[in-house]
């Protein structure tokens, strides 16, 4: 992850919580070049897990659908809107804890 996932409230009358995050991905041709990709999470009870442990630097699994919009400056936009994902690592601090709780163990 790019940086740690965020929940935003949309716009309009209804007011609806999403969560967002960012993934970057290396470029299978040249590997200097990160991708830096933008999901959203529209269904929050799914989402809410993201938004709470999603953390810059974590790995994670994701499937979705990518969608295209046109913003405010008539520019268009795209995001991944995710249907699943799975956490494939934690966080360093997590990791780090874990160790020297193993650590002090023996």
């Amino acid at each position: 992850m790019a940086r740690d996932a965020e929940v935003r409230t949309s716009s309009g009358e209804s007011k609806k919580q999403y969560v967002v995050f960012t993934l970057a991905v290396n470029d299978d041709f040249d590997k200097r070049q990160v991708d830096y990709i933008d999901f959203q999470i529209w269904n929050f009870k799914r989402g809410k897990y993201m938004a709470d442990y999603g953390k810059k630097g974590m790995k994670v699994e994701v499937s979705g659908k990518l969608k295209t919009y046109i913003n405010n400056d008539n520019h268009k936009q795209s995001y991944i809107s995710v249907n699943t994902y799975e956490f494939l690592s934690r966080d360093k601090a997590e990791e780090k804890t874990e160790t020297q709780e193993q650590e002090t163990a023996f």
